[in-house]
């Protein structure tokens, strides 16, 4: 009994430290990281950036969840709160007309 115990511990054990390339967004859904990116820890050099792109806006819905940085960019993924996704749809439609004027 003890080798079956002791088997399964090191299965998950092992199982903890295979790498996940995969940010959870909730229970159901996941953004895969590209092979060259990697998590990174947020600065706020980081914050002023992501929010630079929402403008001068006082309501920012979309909070900084995660960077993910590579050689020549980086990813920040957003997690919206508060929100629905039809406001969110809404609000990037108006920024790019608003860019195309």
């Amino acid at each position: 009994m003890k080798k079956y115990l002791l088997f399964f511990c090191l299965i998950i054990i092992l199982c903890g430290c295979i790498p996940n390339n995969n940010v959870m967004l909730d229970q159901n859904t996941s953004f895969k990281i590209p092979e060259e990116y990697k998590i990174v820890t947020i600065t706020q050099n980081d914050v002023e950036i992501y929010r630079s792109f929402f403008g001068n806006k006082k309501e920012n819905f979309m909070v900084l969840y995660k960077l993910l940085a590579g050689s020549t960019h980086l990813i920040f993924i957003g997690i919206g709160y508060e929100t629905s996704f039809e406001k969110i749809k809404n609000e990037i439609l108006l920024q790019s007309e608003n860019k195309n004027k």
